[in-house]
């Protein structure tokens, strides 16, 4: 009996962490798949190969026999056995399950391969069956689907492989694909050309050098390659012993290496881990690069639109004109200019409380603001929304998302007049605390706080670059009244800091209205890709597979 390989189960623990964090990246952001499948591929070969065989490394080899429709595979199996394993024929594809040749003490230890796909098992009591299970495949360029996904699936549980092929076929480009695989792993390789007349004897050769090319069996010779010639079956279609000579010995081989075969497959296995764990790492950092662009868009576009506010607010432009002048009419600001440009101690003419701005008419004034603002807000939030989308719609990732509730702005003016209300109220908090700190509330109280807060909102909107202590004259009208009465209350220094403090909690205010709308994307992302602890976690759980494989497989 051959030596059992140590006992690996650190090693088994640590590629399952591996295949869970693995699991954990969905990939759902990319739109080709590729780096979908290139996840499951590694994934599957922790759960279907790695696991299975680190738990039981005493248990027979599993060796593939694959290749092309019509190469022979069957009759190949039917011809090691002496027996009818499997049903060959004309008809394509003729394997349409797989079939399990092994001893009848195996065949319970080979439950897996059902997970795979429908299986069929044929039994007998070969003494090299008893360390080598051969699994005929359904032809891997089938032209049913199913087919090459089982055989998929079951080489990535081989320990080893025999391909066959024909002088016909033999460059076809499926077989290849696999070819590669299996090489990467490193998995013994057995290549049988089938089939060969005299004129085709010189496929032998170019497949050798094909090989050679592709690196898949480096330094391989035509000697090595088994060639079977075309020839009569014999009785129940079957190729003579010496024809399947070759392929005997290398399941007899196979079968007295059992340890070294699979610490060899095992060892493969884990290097190819360690190298396709990489490119997932790589995929997910191009995820997040790309995921960090569409983001980025989402910035600018609100930083656009706040910058776009607070230039508007700073020139005096951010409220129509009209809309200024029917505020100013409201409460007679517009009068203030003749008084202010008698003098300023004619102010107090209009400090008087009989002559204060009524409630009435500053409770209009506030509420014609608060629907202005809103209608600014609703504006920018639309403007926030076309320039995201449109950025998005250029990267094939980003217009996937842009549909559903995403295709136009959402204009929420409930909550943009809850973030108004909070900032016509700090108007009306500002001007109390100034007022208590400058001593100066009794001139503050004479318009009244409100009345004086309508004021302070009217300056914002109307003057350019703040309070800037303009000359008071009758050409500066209206706009230079209401600096000078503020001025007058509250001193022009504590003025200026209540505009300016006003004007910036304005500019955040209707910044957050529209970073709501950014919100609403950014959240379209979060939803579907991968976060950054899902390519921490991956690259925490191989650095732990590659110390416990090294110390295992060196040790």
């Amino acid at each position: 009996m051959p030596p059992s390989i140590a006992p690996a189960s650190r090693v088994r623990a640590d590629l399952d962490a591996l295949a869970d964090a693995l699991d954990a990246a969905t990939f759902r952001f990319s739109d080709d798949g590729r780096r979908a499948r290139g996840r499951e591929r590694v994934s599957a070969l922790i759960r279907r190969y790695l696991v299975p065989r680190l738990a039981d490394p005493d248990g027979p080899l599993l060796v593939a026999l694959f290749g092309s429709t019509g190469s022979g595979k069957s009759t190949i199996v039917n011809s090691l056995a002496g027996a009818d394993v499997t049903v060959a024929g004309a008809l394509r594809p003729t394997t349409r399950d797989a079939t399990v040749w092994c001893h009848p003490e195996n065949a319970g230890s080979l439950s897996g391969l059902e997970t795979t796909g429908a299986v069929a098992y044929f039994t007998d009591d070969h003494p090299d069956l008893r360390w080598v299970s051969v699994v005929d495949t359904p032809d891997v360029d089938s032209i049913v689907t199913s087919h090459r996904e089982q055989t998929e699936r079951i080489l990535g549980m081989a320990d080893a492989t025999i391909h066959v092929t024909t002088p016909q076929r033999y460059a076809d480009a499926v077989p290849w694909e696999f070819l590669q695989r299996m090489a990467r792993r490193n998995v013994p390789m057995l290549i049988v050309t089938n089939r060969l007349a005299r004129r085709s004897s010189g496929a032998v050769t170019d497949l050798a050098s094909l090989l050679r090319k592709e690196r898949i069996v480096p330094g391989i010779s035509s000697d090595q390659i088994v060639a079977i010639s075309e020839q009569r079956l014999k009785q129940h279609g079957r190729l003579p012993a010496s024809a399947v000579k070759r392929v005997s010995a290398y399941l007899s081989d196979l079968a007295a290496d059992h340890a070294d075969v699979v610490r060899r497959s095992v060892r493969g296995a884990i290097e190819t881990v360690a190298s396709d764990v990489e490119e997932v790492l790589a995929d997910l950092e191009a995820q997040r690069t790309e995921v960090a662009g569409l983001a980025e868009a989402v910035d600018l576009a609100v930083r656009q639109q706040r910058s776009e506010i607070a230039a508007q607010l700073d020139q005096g432009d951010l409220v129509g004109a009209e809309v200024l002048q029917r505020w100013r009419r409201l409460i007679g600001v517009s009068d203030l200019a003749a008084v202010v440009a008698r003098g300023l101690g004619r102010v107090r003419d209009i400090l008087a409380p009989n002559d204060a701005v009524s409630a009435s008419t500053v409770q209009q004034v506030g509420r014609e603001a608060r629907e202005a603002m809103i209608d600014i807000a609703m504006l920018r939030v639309r403007r926030a929304h076309e320039s995201i989308a449109t950025a998005w719609r250029l990267e094939p990732s980003g217009a996937r998302l842009v549909e559903g509730e995403l295709l136009v702005a959402r204009e929420d003016r409930d909550a943009a007049g809850d973030e108004i209300d909070a900032w016509l109220a700090s108007l009306v908090d500002l001007v109390a605390e100034q007022g208590q700190r400058r001593f100066k509330l009794a001139r503050a109280a004479s318009v009244g706080v409100n009345a004086a807060a309508t004021m302070l909102l009217l300056a914002i909107f109307s003057t350019t670059g703040g309070i800037t202590g303009a000359e008071v004259g009758v050409t500066a009208g209206a706009a230079a009244a209401q600096q000078s009465l503020l001025e007058h209350i509250f001193g022009s220094a504590a003025a200026r800091r209540l505009a300016e403090t006003a004007q910036e909690d304005l500019i955040d205010r209707l910044g957050t209205i529209v970073a709501s709308e950014g919100d609403r994307f950014r959240d379209a992302l979060d939803a579907i890709a991968d976060s950054a602890a899902v390519a921490d976690g991956i690259s925490a759980a191989r650095t732990t597979v590659s110390t416990s494989a090294s110390e295992w497989l060196d040790g």
